[in-house]
């Protein structure tokens, strides 16, 4: 038996030794990043088989390319929507399911941006007054080491919405929200050093803080829509499902959903109604109907025109499977591409 004999069945073993070795070392860096991404065991075994369908190598590259999750979700949604068993599917977990396993690495690559001091804020970054029950828009546009100024644009038209902020005076506080990306954002209050009146807004200078706190409660993405032809109605017992066309307001007539997540939306409304009141609302996405039960939120002026409108948070209690599918193709659009 010569050399060659010998060497070739011991290369050939050592080649398949080792695609098994590196196969399964592959599958347990999967399994350990998507432990530390939060998802349980049936999400996890569900993006297992999606990886072997789709034929991801390494299997633990979806966790470091969010463009490869988005195509095998594209992808797999497209093949169940084409299957005969589509309505089958959306009104069961699987669906669903898809959606959470998006959502849970997302709150996974959302990480605390740790903002020790104003002095970090970015230049050009929009800084929200949150004040008078009125969201007022500002831009930073300088920073110093003791303060940093914003900007707010002013016209004919937004004029009677920011008249109260042209009340304020140095040595007041501003409650103010600056945004980090989709997931989270900071709240501090600052003090004024100086308002000046310019050519086309006011200029606030504001002392540097380091009272910033971090909210959470952005735990969903939250994608901006521009929906109209909703229908709500107030529901005068919570937990009750029964919504009669005499339970309609006025005020509801007109709505529209501006932006939408998993947890809730904003409507822009043509008048404020009662913080806490009940509310269902229903709105089909690729003609697919849903009905969401929530709350109401503080009611914020967006404008002061002929026309005033109001934005208005509403917290969803409740909500179908197909309706929270519904929501996930509104936030993430990967149904039908």
């Amino acid at each position: 038996m010569s050399y060659r004999d010998i060497i070739f069945p011991l290369c050939l073993f050592g080649v398949l030794t080792g695609g098994i070795f590196l196969y399964w070392r592959s599958l347990v860096f999967f399994w350990l990043s998507a432990l530390r991404a939060g998802l349980d065991r049936h999400l996890i075994s569900i993006l297992e088989s999606l990886i072997r369908r789709y034929h991801i190598r390494p299997a633990s590259k979806i966790f470091r390319d969010s463009l490869v999750l988005d195509n095998i979700l594209k992808s797999e949604l497209k093949r169940v929507e084409t299957s005969s068993a589509w309505r089958y599917a959306a009104d069961s977990d699987y669906v669903l399911n898809l959606y959470k396993i998006k959502q849970v690495i997302d709150l996974r690559d959302y990480s605390h941006s740790n903002l020790p001091n104003t002095r970090f804020l970015p230049m050009d970054a929009e800084i929200i007054i949150l004040q008078y029950k009125t969201r007022i828009s500002t831009r930073i546009i300088s920073q110093g080491k003791k303060s940093f100024s914003l900007f707010m644009r002013t016209n004919a038209e937004n004029e009677k919405t920011y008249t109260p902020v042209f009340s304020i005076k140095e040595g007041e506080f501003l409650d103010l929200i600056f945004s980090v990306g989709v997931m989270e954002e900071y709240h501090f209050s600052a003090k004024i050093k100086s308002v000046e009146l310019l050519a086309h807004g006011t200029q606030i200078t504001l002392a540097h803080t380091k009272e910033i706190s971090s909210l959470f409660y952005r735990r969903y993405r939250e994608k901006k829509v521009d929906i109209h032809g909703i229908h709500m109605g107030r529901l005068f017992h919570p937990g009750s499902e029964d919504v009669l066309p005499g339970d309609l307001d006025e005020a509801f007539e007109s709505s529209s959903i501006v932006s939408v997540s998993m947890a809730g939306c904003v409507l822009r409304m043509n008048q404020p109604c009662e913080e806490g009141l009940h509310v269902a609302i229903s709105f089909s996405v690729h003609d697919v109907p849903a009905v969401y039960y929530g709350r109401l939120g503080e009611a914020y002026k967006e404008n002061e025109h002929e026309n005033p409108s109001y934005l208005v948070e509403v917290q969803f209690i409740q909500s179908t499977k197909i309706g929270l599918s519904n929501l996930g193709e509104l936030v993430y659009e990967f149904r039908g591409t």
